[in-house]
């Protein structure tokens, strides 16, 4: 990548970095699903155009005020439930 960056032309510069980026998250999201699912269980993914993290099989949301109130409850216990998994695991990932 070095070697790259510096003989590439300026116009090249930001989309390598991009990719360069891109890889570095991928890879360090494939460290956090090893590091929480070592068996290979569920995923976790970030969308390359928004940044947000979505959950493997993730269902979309109601439509119904009632029924979007308990789809949002459930997701936001079980966002809070998994975020110690996936802090420990992220800094795990990180230090190795």
């Amino acid at each position: 990548m070095a070697f790259a960056l510096t003989h590439c032309p300026p116009s090249s510069i930001e989309p390598l970095l991009a990719a360069s980026s891109s890889l570095q998250r991928e890879i360090l999201c494939q460290k956090v699903n090893f590091q929480i699912h070592p068996e290979g269980g569920e995923s976790i993914s970030v969308s390359p155009v928004t940044g947000r993290v979505q959950q493997e099989g993730e269902a979309g949301v109601p439509g119904s005020n009632s029924d979007l109130f308990h789809w949002s409850t459930a997701a936001t216990m079980k966002v809070l439930s998994s975020t110690t998994t996936t802090t420990k695991a992220v800094l795990q990932a990180v230090s190795d």
